[in-house]
């Protein structure tokens, strides 16, 4: 191996794991030795799945050099003497190992009109970000350039994938955002729908928390694959922590207005038997009957999708709770989630023996040490996210907007050198190699 060479942050995060594994095991295998994927999944923490996928490349690409090796062999045989042949003969099977006992060079992963780098693929999480650094941005009533945001999402979300302008570009661009020429410039814009999604999301959220409503937030996660939790957390007047006695002052009389955050996800929409509703596997009529007779008013332009939240909002009426979707792509705004990734974080800094029960417990730890002041402390970091939605929107409303070229179409290209927000021909093929 060459002096100060340099593996990928991905290798080397597999060596790691393997090292770990093979110290653990000094006294004896953790895992018997009988069961192969189980041990390949300890060390290489990858599922079933990519090691049969793994195991299935490996032999076709064995198979392949020893179809290749077959054939050097029938070539030398027709070419060489019968003495050499013999030599040969007893060369292999005697002090060289075949060919296809080494190590088949693997396939690089292949994509058409791609230079070989691995595509950045963000999560839902990692996404709403983006949206909410720029906001952050306009709430400081800046343009934001998408120099302008990248140096925030760098200074503000250490470890973020992107690290290029082109990349950054093309991920605003599936998410919808779009350029408008103002007076000055061209800078990119959140498009209305979102806009019109957090006001109708901010003012609800207001009015729960002006009447002392109890807000739950509601998500889900998973500690590995399959094995997936849910939880629940419980604010009282827009903050404050875990309460053990709500249901039972609930239920004893004392009703407080009581409201259910949650996204939009479509298994949201699913109910439990005892509030069994219309399903989506029924037709748009049928949910239709189902209402009419329960006297429920909707729209006859809905569509079934729609006419499916009405369903799911009466039978959480039925229950006395009120529900709030938040906006699309905008998870950023359930404190749920920073609760989940401080749980993952710890997992991924304690778990060394890669075991289910393990995880499990490092669950069950975490879970007991959210005390009152952690718990306050993720309210009052998504407050923060609100109040910088809010005034940037309100910056957009009032200064922004009234200065927009009423003749500019929507779009989000390349083509113009208005402002250093647009990225210049030169900069489309100057990706970092590191955004693989």
């Amino acid at each position: 191996m060459p002096k100060g060479k340099e593996f990928p942050k991905d290798l080397k995060e597999m060596m790691f794991r393997v090292i770990l594994f093979v110290e653990n095991e000094k006294n004896g295998p953790i895992i018997p030795l009988y069961n192969v994927n189980e041990r390949l999944r300890a060390m290489f923490g990858i599922s079933d799945r990519s090691i049969s996928n793994l195991r299935k490349e490996m032999n076709e690409l064995q198979r392949q050099e020893d179809e290749r090796e077959s054939q050097r062999s029938r070539r030398r045989s027709t070419t060489s003497s019968p003495i050499v042949q013999s030599h040969r003969k007893l060369t292999w099977s005697s002090s060289l190992p075949r060919p296809s006992a080494n190590v088949p060079e693997p396939l690089s992963p292949k994509k058409a009109g791609h230079s070989g780098r691995k595509s950045i693929q963000l999560s839902e999480y990692a996404e709403d970000m983006i949206r909410l650094q720029f906001h952050t941005i306009l709430s400081k009533r800046e343009y934001p350039t998408t120099t302008k945001l990248l140096a925030c999402i760098k200074s503000n979300c250490p470890g973020f994938p992107i690290v290029s302008k082109t990349t950054l570009w093309r991920h605003m661009k599936n998410l919808g955002f779009v350029y408008k020429k103002t007076s000055n410039m061209k800078i990119p814009l959140d498009d209305i729908s979102f806009i019109a999604a957090r006001a109708r999301y901010f003012r609800i959220l207001d009015e729960l928390r002006a009447d002392n409503a109890i807000i739950f937030y509601q998500d889900e996660t998973w500690s590995n694959a399959g094995d997936e939790k849910r939880s629940i957390w419980i604010a009282e007047g827009g903050s404050g922590r875990l309460k053990n006695n709500v249901l039972t002052r609930f239920f004893l009389g004392n009703k407080p207005r009581i409201c259910l955050v949650i996204d939009n996800a479509t298994w949201h929409n699913q109910q439990t038997d005892d509030s069994k509703v219309p399903t989506r596997s029924l037709r748009k009529v049928a949910i239709q009957n189902w209402l009419d007779q329960r006297n429920i008013e909707y729209e006859p332009v809905l569509t079934k999708a729609e006419l499916l939240e009405i369903a799911v909002d009466e039978a959480a009426q039925r229950f006395n709770v009120e529900i709030l979707r938040l906006p699309v792509r905008h998870s950023v705004l359930n404190l749920i989630e920073l609760a989940w990734a401080g749980l993952k974080n710890y997992i991924r800094d304690n778990n060394t023996n890669f075991r289910l029960v393990d995880v499990h417990n490092l669950t069950m730890e975490y879970l007991a040490a959210v005390d009152g002041p952690l718990s306050t402390s993720y309210f009052q970091h998504i407050k923060t996210y609100e109040d910088s939605f809010k005034a940037a929107d309100k910056y957009v409303q009032e200064v922004v907007d009234p200065t927009l070229d009423e003749n500019d179409d929507e779009t989000f290209d390349n083509d113009s050198n208005d402002d250093e927000s647009v990225i210049d021909s030169d900069d489309l093929d100057d990706d970092d190699s590191s955004d693989t």
